[in-house]
């Protein structure tokens, strides 16, 4: 047998072998690129969250790509080799080979040329199939084969919609079925729906989840006309939350499980998953159904989220002169709570979008781990440089009304990116959170045990989100 040429387009059946001598050249002037199911690997052997990886191990915090040192030299090379190499992912396991698919699945094998000082030897006592197995890289190839359907989804996704503007993004009244339809009508390839609309009423946030008609009805419309088009659809992943099992009311039973009942109506999450259940019955596509609790992420400007609330409070505190006093209930500083982060969740949908167990069920998203406000407190205070106070119960619906002008004058002080004060924080939705003086607890067994694994530190996340609010120039 002859060896591989290099550059040469080959099947699996072709003879290859490599002998790999530990040299650690191949660690050098390389750009590792990694996609989702990479990442988990990585975050597992390393026993981080997927949140934690990503910021300090990749380049940008962005999760594409391995961070490398200024030296050019992939950022787990230590001096006995690869420190994560049971972890590593298929672009080390396949070196010197590449491997490209075609658009129809099929595969071609390249040798790629070394190092010209690599001490790895090539051989013929084996074959391009061989040398993947040994090196356990089949299961990485079908990651990595799901994930580039979902970037050429997401691909075309971009294009301009009908009736929208370049970018992916249309504009259209989801309560009006005839202007959904309209807009949608040409989307005949979807596959699968992300519903997270959401229209508050007014008042107590705690209220929200009486305001049934447009919440449901938005679902309706939106999943009424990309059935009707698409002959592909595949499944409705449709969020919902823990306010299906009465958080919002008082105290319940916990850990809240998804075989739970629900507390007495009305609570537009029932409407709009009886709907879905209603409708879907004898069609081929598949709807989930995923309850996570209090949202966090990096997004300035959604206000219906508790860190910009965290923030701005903090940072007007501050400026007053204050120290950082917990706001809610004093039960509430002592209970037992929960939050998702938002990129967590991001994962979770992704799972639930193409897990075959999680056809037609719910599942509670959390973060996975508990904790209480008196302990994170102080962690919040350090990231903004403050002392924690004694507790004041005080509701910042109220306390805040009058405080527009003064961010006006700390945006302008500090050189803060602009945003309007209402844009970035809704202060009844913080009220709420901070009032809920009674343990709010999900069990989140069921997703574990259908394959999603993730978790996430939830005091580390106050303070890595927190700190990039600093950094970001949101608050000062």
């Amino acid at each position: 047998m002859t060896a591989l040429p290099a550059q040469h387009a080959a099947a699996r059946n072709e003879p290859f072998a490599f002998q790999c001598a530990a040299c650690s050249r191949c660690c050098h002037h390389k750009v590792i690129q990694t996609n989702p199911y990479e990442i988990a690997r990585l975050t597992a052997f390393k026993g981080v969250s997927a949140a934690e990886f990503r910021e300090h191990w990749t380049e940008g915090g962005a999760g594409t790509t391995l961070a490398r040192t200024e030296a050019d030299v992939c950022v787990f090379l230590g001096d006995q080799g690869c420190t994560v190499h049971p972890a590593r992912p298929l672009v080390c396991r396949l070196y010197p080979l590449g491997r490209r698919r075609a658009g129809d699945g099929t595969e071609h094998w390249l040798r790629l040329d070394p190092h010209p000082l690599s001490a790895g030897t090539f051989g013929t006592d084996g074959t391009i199939a061989d040398y993947v197995e040994a090196q356990g890289a089949q299961p990485f190839i079908a990651a990595a084969d799901a994930y580039a359907e979902w970037v050429n989804v997401a691909r075309d996704a971009m294009a301009p919609l009908p009736g929208g503007t370049a970018g992916g993004a249309a504009v259209f009244d989801l309560l009006d079925l005839d202007d959904v339809g309209a807009k949608l009508k040409e989307l005949s390839d979807v596959t699968h729906i992300f519903y997270a609309a959401f229209q508050p009423g007014t008042g107590n946030a705690a209220g929200y989840a009486s305001v049934i008609a447009p919440n449901r009805d938005m679902l309706v419309n939106s999943v009424t006309a990309i059935a009707k088009t698409s002959g592909k659809l595949q499944r409705v992943v449709l969020v919902t939350g823990t306010k299906y099992y009465g958080t919002h009311l008082g105290p319940l039973k916990t850990p809240m499980r998804e075989t739970d009942p629900r507390h007495m109506p009305p609570d537009f999450y029932f409407d709009q998953i009886d709907w879905l259940t209603g409708f879907q019955r004898g069609k081929r596509w598949s709807w989930t159904e995923l309850r996570p609790q209090t949202l966090c992420g990096f997004a300035p400007g959604t206000a219906m989220s508790i860190l910009p609330a965290i923030a701005v409070y903090a940072a007007i505190s501050k400026e007053l002169g204050l120290p950082l006093r917990f706001p809610g209930k004093a039960g509430a500083y002592g209970t037992i709570y929960q939050v998702t982060e938002s990129s967590h969740f991001a994962s979770a949908a992704l799972w639930a979008a193409t897990e075959k167990r999680a056809a037609n069920q719910a599942y509670n998203i959390t973060n996975g781990d508990y904790f209480r406000w008196r302990n994170v407190w102080p962690r919040i205070a350090r990231v903004f440089d403050m002392q924690v106070g004694e507790l004041q119960t005080i509701s910042l619906t109220q306390q805040m009304a009058d405080k527009a002008g003064l961010w006006v004058e700390m945006t302008r002080k500090y050189r803060l990116k602009k945003f309007d004060f209402d844009q970035l924080v809704a202060w009844p939705f913080a009220d709420y959170v901070f009032g809920s003086d009674w343990d709010v607890m999900s069990d989140v067994t069921k997703s574990r045990l259908h394959g999603f694994h993730e978790v996430v530190d939830s005091e580390a996340m106050f303070e890595r989100l927190l700190t990039r609010f600093r950094k970001e120039r949101i608050v000062p």
